[in-house]
Formats: structure tokens, sequence, C-alpha cells
């Protein structure tokens, strides 16, 4: 059954995906990434480079501002902007 947080956290996933990948071959360092926690109401962004997003995803794993880590979720990593899981 495809839940409201699973949509939510999909359809932000397609939008990074689709910046992460219009960015392919540019010397950007960074882009912004928007939180992959699935709360209808969040807008929060990190900053990332481009090649490690693509990175992450190639995992299927999803990035989320911290403090919004999914409770299903299980914590790959973390850092002072983001946190990775994997929300399977």
């Amino acid at each position: 059954m495809l839940t409201p947080n699973f949509l939510a956290r999909a359809s932000r996933r397609e939008v990074n995906e689709q910046v992460s990948m219009g960015l392919l071959g540019a010397e950007t360092q960074v882009m912004s990434v928007l939180c992959e926690c699935g709360s209808d109401d969040c807008d929060a962004e990190m900053t990332l480079h481009p090649e490690a997003y693509r990175s992450i995803r190639l995992k299927g794993l999803f990035v989320v501002r911290i403090g919004h880590e999914p409770a299903s979720a299980r914590v790959i990593s973390r850092n002072h902007a983001f946190v990775i899981v994997d929300a399977a």
C-alpha cells in the first residue's frame, strides 16, 4: 500500500534526482537537496555535492535533515548537515 509518507518521499527524491542529473558534467560543486524524510510539511533543504547524492541514490538510500529520520528508517551514516537512511 502506498502511504502518504512514501509518496512524499518519492516525489522529493524525484526532484532531487532530476536536479542531480541536470548537473552531470557541470562544474557545480554543490546542489540543494530536498529532505527525503517523507513528512508532508517538510521543506528542509541540505547542500550536497551532486556526485555524492547520486552515489547515495544508487545504493537505494535517502538523504534527510538531522532530526528528520523516520522512525522505521535505519541510519547508515550522519554528518553535521544530514543523515543517510535506509527507509525500506
